[in-house]
């Protein structure tokens, strides 16, 4: 039951199948009654819903099929709708454009968890010991471990689910060494005597003690425990009724608040979406009709729709698909023709229509190309907001794919600029001179344009064939606070012509939201944009 509320939550029925796997491995390795296990295992299928052991079987060929190194290229046509597999039209895998996927090294995957790598290290140790005692109880918690070790193969994202098991090492490690030192120090010294016949005793030990250490040196003397220790260990419960924990839990609160500064408790992450951009989509949700659709990024699709409760192409959990190439595709092509006949495509046929036309490359485009917005049962609208311009070097990337690899990373240079002085911008280490169109004295600009509320305010060229772009985002006439510089095909784009000059074709696109430069938001005019194949 607990799985298929779990289930419910997130998604993922491969869990489901794992953890029942479990529960069989757990309840032979007690040794329990065979009836009992098969009872045990009818309800357990019953009660977290059956089909998810069928479905379970098919998340988890294909998790283990993208984290262990098999072919991760999304193969775009099923089986149940591909005439041949060999003529199925293939698509780059983009997992790994996501940060949290990306690979990194051993030493920086233990890093993430404790600052020292190598305390990360020790407190692994210390739980595959654990285990190599305890496998049995550990049972359970053994795919939870598996899962965090793949952040060594497949990425940090994984790393949340190894961190626990660090904690959990050093707890047996410690627990362990306590509990030995204190067996040590109990076997050798006792509580001094209190009354004569005891002294006498004492006395008589004593003297065996000391023969007993001259001839054989090893022994440790009862003297030579550090008498705190020996004090605490004299007033400790003996016998079956023993409580190491009291001291053993103790040292282990000491312990973890001495690495606390080797964790991440005092981190303070930025806020994911800036309140600026919320609150442009708060609004939009009073001007956009919710049976419409956003042609947007992937990133905040979910907070998209959490805001203004309309729709999404693609968001966090579709990201992976064919869909993020095309929408990545029409964002840097130069062509205004070519996103508004995507944006078309996806908005009347969608993926099923991607399915449909996927025996060969030219099939498709042809099927895109036709697209109009006439085809379109829901307003479209075009959503960018200011997250875009550091992502744009992903976006280029995935929208020039080849073929066979993704293409360069062009993006946008943001300068970190102190002072204008004599139309000299000084930005650290670079220096751009707006009068003869320099940077650092030597590399050529094609272009300087001045933006105010997403507009061109004022711009100068300069007289050179090739160069790059330079876009001073002003906060009013006399100050800026961004400046970016670029090449000539970031700067063509759809994205920046639309999103950060205000340069687009009235005759495809009406521009119904402005809050530059948090959001800007056009709608696809129901025109035709059909174009020649």
């Amino acid at each position: 039951m607990t799985l298929l509320l779990f289930h419910w939550w997130y998604e993922k029925p491969g869990f489901t199948l794992v953890y029942f796997a479990v529960l069989i491995a757990a309840l032979l390795a007690d040794k329990t009654p065979k009836r009992t296990i098969l009872i045990s295992g009818l309800l357990f299928i019953l009660c977290a819903q059956p089909i998810h052991l069928w479905t379970g079987a098919r998340h988890l060929s294909s998790f283990l099929a993208v984290h262990i190194g098999l072919p991760s290229i999304e193969i775009l046509v099923p089986e149940k709708t591909a005439p041949s597999t060999t003529n199925a039209l293939e698509f780059p895998d983009l997992l790994k454009t996501k940060l949290e996927a990306q690979q990194f090294s051993v030493d920086e995957v233990l890093a993430s968890i404790l600052d020292s790598s190598i305390l990360s290290g020790i407190g692994l140790i210390g739980f595959v010991i654990f285990v190599r005692f305890h496998w049995r109880i550990l049972l359970p918690l053994l795919p939870l471990f598996l899962l965090g070790l793949f952040s060594f193969q497949s990425g940090r994202r994984f790393i949340i689910f190894l961190a626990p098991f660090v904690g959990v090492g050093y707890g047996f490690l410690l627990s362990t060494a306590v509990q030995l030192l204190l067996e040590w120090a109990r076997n050798t010294c006792q509580e001094g005597p209190t009354s004569d016949s005891d002294q006498s005793e004492q006395r008589h030990r004593e003297r065996k003690e000391r023969e007993r250490n001259r001839k054989d040196p090893t022994v440790t003397p009862e003297s030579a425990i550090w008498p705190p220790l020996r004090w605490v260990v004299n007033r400790l419960p003996s016998g079956p009724q023993d409580r190491p924990e009291i001291i053993i839990y103790p040292i282990l609160v000491i312990f973890f608040l001495s690495i606390l500064p080797q964790t991440a408790i005092s981190y303070v992450p930025n806020t994911i979406i800036t309140p600026g951009i919320y609150a442009s989509l708060v609004e939009l949700r009073d001007k956009v009709p919710e049976e419409s659709a956003f042609f947007t990024w992937w990133d905040y699709g979910y907070a998209i729709t959490e805001a203004t409760q309309v729709a999404t192409f693609h968001d966090g959990g579709t990201t992976t698909s064919a869909k993020t190439y095309f929408i990545a595709r029409g964002m840097i092509s130069k062509d205004p023709r070519d996103l508004g006949t995507i944006a078309s495509f996806l908005g009347s046929r969608g993926y099923d229509g991607i399915l449909e036309n996927s025996n060969s490359q030219q099939t498709l485009m042809r099927a895109i190309n036709s697209s109009s917005p006439t085809d379109l049962k829901t307003p479209v609208h075009l959503l960018f907001t200011l997250d875009m311009v550091p992502k744009f070097s992903t976006i280029y990337s995935i929208g020039s794919w080849n073929g066979i690899n993704l293409g360069p990373t062009k993006g946008y240079g943001e300068l970190q600029c102190g002072r204008l002085r004599k139309n000299i911008l000084y930005c650290g280490e670079i220096s751009i001179d707006l009068n003869q169109g320099l940077i650092n004295g030597t590399r050529p600009l094609k272009r300087a344009l001045w933006i105010l509320d997403g507009n061109i305010l004022r711009e100068k060229y300069y007289p050179v064939e090739e160069g790059l772009s330079l876009e001073i985002l002003l906060a009013d006439e006399n100050h800026f606070f961004r400046i970016y510089l670029m090449d000539n095909d970031v700067f063509e784009s759809n994205f920046n012509q639309m999103y950060l000059l205000g340069s687009y074709d009235q005759t495809l696109y009406e521009e119904t939201y402005n809050a530059f430069p948090n959001a800007r938001l056009f709608r696809i005019k129901a025109d035709p944009l059909k174009k020649d194949p």
